[in-house]
């Protein structure tokens, strides 16, 4: 499982005519390739509980958007009912679970989170961190890239390839299937990449002409009308702020850097599959690979997920092992990561737990159920106040956004990149057919979701904040826990800065926000990386 990567960047899945991703075509040769898989939430922490569970959003918590979540205790995981019946489980890598070290049910756990979001946390929570520390890299501030100044920006790894979360990740995998391929076992391994901030190693760095990348998808047309979501995370990311013209030389640096992230982690599959086969079980083994959801990537001029578009909310999923019919096919079906769980527990024949109400079917065998959708639903919540819910059929995508009420009707056959909202000059019959989808999302949310997106019969309508001219000010608050001798040999902020950029070809860090930069970090940051650079950043 990855982290934030797109549908439509599997070049055997999507026809990608850029992408180079041969471990994970060779993957999907022999079994399906899934090219309308969808997120229940694009948000990390509630897309994994679903996908570990089975269960849907009115089957867990009343947390159940929260980013890093407490599931339910009657919501038992994959890996706990499965290591109850004899199973091996091992979990490596992102979890985003509540308490962190919580591991649900992993008998072997090596945890990595891309940031320790929570002040009381400690180095020792991440066992990525604790490797890099005894490596001799503990003084590397961002091991995983540069947020803040650089979250959405061109950068390098500083850490060596052979150190690298990525292979890391991928390591751990490796020892718990030497160690344990003669017994049933169930391996989770789940990369942060390509999540912001992306950084490859120097080595992977230059694997894309950044001139050859597609460029995204917008219109000024569309810009004044766009979510609230969508605005906020355009001003945040120092690229294409609302009133300039689009940096589309870095976006397309950024995007060649994101198609790297995912070469390395198909790389990493191939070790994988290569010790399955060395083992002699790659073709008795069921293997899944997705992601928790999608990233705009500068599609319609912002970045991140959260938001209603395909970019944000379609995922990659490949299914191949015993039971799956019509090897080498790509389906159309609509599946979700709802349909994880209950694939995994036709495979095994294990029981799911029985206060588990699954919410999907398995994707073995032939698929009858999941060929009879018609539709599929996504959602999120940025807590009572925000978020969406939306459905997407063959033709329609509809969506409803709490802030101001907004309303989106994309007719996908004619403009399948969503740029062209109907209901802003509506013509007739689009008012009659958002008015349908709406009645059928409404009835969807009454028997799927929480109880608090709908009053007096309807969307509830929030009035949302002015966007605020903040930047992305992210930092990796455990090192506030961290002893004053560690503290003092990590490197400044101003040289976590250099040590991304000095071999990047692309970013000129003077245009970028330095000022809010060094609001957020401390007088002396511009200067220091001035002295670092040897130029100077400001003018005058």
């Amino acid at each position: 499982m990855t982290d934030q990567q797109r549908w439509d960047t599997i070049a055997a899945v999507s026809a990608n005519p850029v992408i180079r991703t041969p471990n994970l075509d060779r993957l999907c040769r022999s079994g399906v390739g899934f090219r309308h898989a969808y997120t229940p939430v694009p948000i990390c922490g509630p897309a994994r509980s679903r996908l570990l569970t089975g269960v849907g959003t009115r089957g867990m918590d009343h947390e159940t958007f929260a980013d890093k979540l407490q599931w339910r205790p009657n919501a038992r995981s994959l890996q706990s009912t499965l290591a109850q019946a004899g199973y091996r489980t091992g979990g490596f890598g992102k979890m985003h679970f509540e308490p962190t070290r919580d591991s649900h049910g992993f008998q072997f756990f090596a945890l990595h989170e891309e940031v320790q979001s929570r002040g009381r946390e400690v180095r020792a929570e991440n066992d990525y961190f604790t490797y890099l520390k005894e490596q001799g890299l503990g003084h590397v501030r961002y091991p995983c890239g540069v947020r803040g100044l650089l979250y959405n920006q061109p950068q390098i790894s500083p850490i060596p390839e052979e150190h690298h979360e990525t292979k890391w990740v991928a390591d751990r995998a490796l020892e718990f299937i030497d160690e344990f391929h003669r017994q049933p076992f169930f391996c989770f391994v789940s990369w942060v990449q390509p999540h912001w901030p992306v950084h490859v190693p120097l080595e992977w760095a230059n694997r894309y002409d950044s001139e050859l990348m597609p460029l995204p998808r917008w219109t000024d047309e569309e810009q004044p009308h766009l979510p609230w979501e969508a605005r906020l995370m355009r001003r945040a990311s120092d690229i294409a702020d609302e009133g300039s013209s689009p940096n589309t030389a870095r976006m397309r640096r950024v995007i060649a850097l994101y198609y790297a992230s995912i070469s390395y982690i198909d790389a990493q599959v191939g070790r994988l599959l290569d010790a399955l086969e060395r083992h002699g079980i790659l073709d008795e083994t069921l293997i899944l690979f997705t992601s928790d959801h999608g990233e705009m990537l500068f599609d319609h001029l912002t970045i991140g997920k959260v938001l209603a578009y395909d970019p944000s909310i379609r995922v990659p999923l490949i299914a191949a092992g015993p039971g799956m019919q019509n090897a080498g096919e790509l389906s159309d079906d609509f599946v979700t990561l709802l349909d994880v769980a209950p694939t995994v527990y036709a495979f095994t024949g294990v029981e799911p737990p029985a206060g588990n109400i699954l919410a999907g079917e398995s994707l073995l065998d032939d698929r009858r159920e999941i060929r009879r959708r018609e539709a599929v639903f996504s959602e999120n919540s940025n807590g009572p106040e925000g978020g969406f819910v939306c459905i997407r059929t063959r033709k329609w995508k509809y969506a409803f956004y709490h802030f101001d009420g907004l309303r989106q009707l994309f007719d996908l056959e004619k403009d399948p990149h969503e740029l062209h909202n109907l209901l802003l000059d509506p013509q007739p019959g689009h008012q009659e057919t958002a008015r349908k989808l709406h009645a059928r999302l409404l009835a969807w949310t009454r028997e799927q979701s929480v109880d608090s997106r709908i009053q007096d019969g309807d969307f509830v309508v929030t009035k949302p904040s002015p966007i605020p001219p903040d930047r992305n000010s992210q930092y990796e608050e455990f090192i506030d826990n961290l002893p004053d001798d560690e503290k003092a040999a990590l490197w400044s902020e101003a040289r976590s800065v250099y040590e991304a950029i000095k071999d990047e070809p692309e970013l000129d860090v003077a245009e970028l926000d330095l000022e809010y930069w060094e609001s957020k970090r401390g007088p002396g940051s511009i200067a220091e990386l001035e002295a670092l650079l040897g130029r100077q950043l400001r003018s005058g």
